[in-house]
């Protein structure tokens, strides 16, 4: 399983957190409404000082991560245990590497923006009025 792990665990997981998550539009409380892409918890939200900026929470981003990191090791887990044993091939390897590499590095670039803010966690109150799934490239 440790193989499993360096081998499709990790890549899928960075993939995953990529292209699929919750969308929840929300109301905070005095400030605009928007829409916090995150599941299980919303880590990300548009920035009121500047455009094209981000608020980012860094506790519920973790918990996203760890619980998408969680969902994805249960899926392989099942799979390899009680389904078929899975056997990975070292071109299949390299190219969830250079899947998982590309997102990593836009992911990268978008923390790296100056006008970013970085909350330990979320510093406001919202009300959530709609939520559902986004995969990527899908407008909320």
């Amino acid at each position: 399983m440790r193989q499993l792990l360096y081998k499709l665990i990790l890549p899928i997981t960075v993939i995953l957190f990529g292209t699929v998550t919750k969308w929840w539009n929300v109301s905070v409380v005095d400030a605009p409404d928007d829409v916090m892409p995150g599941f299980p918890l919303p880590y990300v939200c548009s920035g009121w000082h500047t455009s094209l900026s981000l608020q980012i929470f860094i506790l519920e981003l973790s918990i996203d991560l760890v619980i998408y990191y969680l969902l994805t090791w249960l899926m392989i887990f099942i799979v390899h245990r009680f389904v078929m044993t899975i056997n990975v091939a070292k071109l299949f390897v390299f190219v969830l590497y250079g899947v998982s590499a590309v997102f990593l590095f836009f992911f990268v670039m978008i923390a790296l923006n100056p006008d970013n803010i970085f909350y330990w966690r979320n510093p406001f109150e919202f009300k959530v009025m709609a939520t559902g799934i986004r995969f990527i490239l899908q407008k909320f």
